[in-house]
């Protein structure tokens, strides 16, 4: 299924596919593509432990989890080893497309849907005002973070809260020191976390 979406955009290319993790990673040192599908069960070896060998052995292939509904208690373990994106099997060939240029060019994912299914499920506790102040978020930081969790773009970012490109990237670099995060992915899951976000 996700060959034949794939195979109508005219720049992408599949250049492998493989059975489970274990026969990916066998292969790793030979494997020349930029963006890596992981689904997270798979026999053999499953995705979180594939993801993390591709973490050490070729830190520079950026890994998309392909995700269920059920696989949330996963995406920590997921973020930890390494992937950038997370996208919902059955995805349309939107997003599926959008998801994969968003994190070539160094932007996180997390489909829309697992987004809102992470959210209606977490954990309430704290007032989410305490939460912001416990982090220490400005104002600007907070409207940041709801932007990056809505899956837009700096640039977009910039223009809705008529920023400059480079202040919207250091906004986004405070919010990774402040929640501990790595990359857009990891800040999209702690605020998911946190209850920092509502859609």
């Amino acid at each position: 299924g996700l060959k034949s979406l794939l195979a109508h955009i005219p720049d992408f290319e599949i250049v492998a596919e493989y059975a489970n993790g274990k026969d990916f990673c066998d292969q790793l040192t030979e494997i020349d593509a930029q963006i890596v599908l992981m689904d997270i069960e798979m026999p053999v070896m499953g995705g979180i432990e594939a993801s993390g060998i591709v973490n050490i052995k070729r830190p520079e292939l950026q890994i998309i989890a392909l995700s269920m509904y059920g696989d949330q208690c996963y995406y920590y373990e997921m973020i930890r080893a390494g992937i950038s994106g997370f996208v919902l099997k059955g995805a349309t060939t939107t997003e599926l497309e959008k998801a994969i240029r968003d994190v070539n060019s160094g932007l996180g994912f997390f489909s829309p849907t697992l987004l809102h299914s992470a959210i209606v499920n977490s954990n309430k506790l704290d007032s989410k005002k305490n939460r912001f102040e416990k982090l220490q978020l400005t104002d600007r930081e907070i409207q940041v973070l709801d932007l990056i969790c809505k899956g837009m773009t700096n640039a977009e970012i910039s223009e809705k809260l008529f920023l400059s490109p480079k202040t919207v990237e250091s906004h986004k670099s405070k919010l990774f020191q402040k929640t501990d995060t790595r990359n857009t992915a990891g800040l999209v899951i702690y605020a998911i976390k946190n209850v920092l976000i509502e859609i």
